[in-house]
């Protein structure tokens, strides 16, 4: 599974996802739900510690 793909699905699951800026991502027309897009995911790691438990659950499915 490729990375972007990888943390569209775990965005699009995480009941934790707040967009870093949602004018910024329309503007870009990045509307698309993911980790990078994530104001909890800071220098490649999820603050709130949702990205591994959710990477696994995607990765086990």
């Amino acid at each position: 599974m490729e990375y972007n793909e990888l943390t569209g699905i775990i965005g699009e699951n995480c009941k934790e996802y707040i967009a870093k800026d949602d004018i910024l991502m329309i503007s870009m027309r990045l509307s698309s739900v993911s980790c990078d897009n994530c104001s909890h995911y800071v220098g490649g790691f999820c603050n709130k510690d949702s990205f591994e438990k959710l990477k696994q659950m995607a990765q086990n499915n």
